[in-house]
């Protein structure tokens, strides 16, 4: 039931980018997380972490730029797959849910050491 709820809902475009499959997978993976990596992840999978590109549109900092790499705006799908910063990490075949949980932590925690 919960699965064709997902499926239906209306809006959620940068969640479902990520979660297409949601799933017993995910879950399991989410819930081995501290309280720290579970809200870094979130904000990743929904696109609500700090991203500069979303800052600056709020007026609230001057520019977009990724602080990494200062290539491109910096928003969630630079940094899971643009970002050259983090270039060496995407080259690590795992499993996805796992892969994309240790990429985003990773990223937000260095995030956070910049503010």
């Amino acid at each position: 039931m919960w699965k064709n709820r997902w499926s239906n809902a209306k809006g959620l475009r940068q969640t479902k980018e990520y979660v297409n499959d949601i799933g017993d997978e995910w879950f399991k993976h989410l819930k081995e997380l501290n309280r720290q990596n579970l809200r870094i992840v979130v904000g990743f999978i929904t696109g609500h972490y700090g991203f500069k590109k979303h800052l600056h549109r709020l007026g609230l900092i001057d520019s977009p730029q990724c602080r990494f790499c200062e290539e491109e705006d910096e928003d969630v799908h630079h940094l899971i797959w643009r970002c050259p910063t983090f270039e060496q990490r995407r080259a690590h075949p795992i499993e996805k849910y796992q892969w994309f949980i240790r990429l985003s932590t990773h990223i937000g925690t260095l995030m956070n050491q910049q503010i």
